[in-house]
């Protein structure tokens, strides 16, 4: 796969390690239907999931996040749409 969601998620691995280059990237649960398997980002723990479908990136968190921060995402999110 080389297109838009291999391009999403590689700003979003840029961004990770900048916001924490101690950050571990590793590729885990390989099947059939993603024999790539799923980015996941952990430092002492996971961080997070970047998973690609058909028209989309997800990105699974796997702790409660900061809830200024989320709601300031949500708004740039919902900006991009508007905008």
């Amino acid at each position: 796969m080389n297109d838009w969601r291999t391009k999403t998620l590689a700003r979003i691995r840029a961004l990770i390690k900048q916001a924490d280059p101690d950050a571990v990237e590793e590729l885990k649960w390989k099947k059939p239907s993603n024999p790539a398997g799923v980015p996941v980002w952990s430092h002492n723990g996971i961080i997070c999931t970047g998973e690609t479908y058909k028209d989309y990136v997800k990105l699974t968190f796997m702790k409660r996040i900061d809830e200024k921060a989320f709601k300031a995402l949500l708004r740039a999110a919902i900006s991009l749409n508007t905008a």
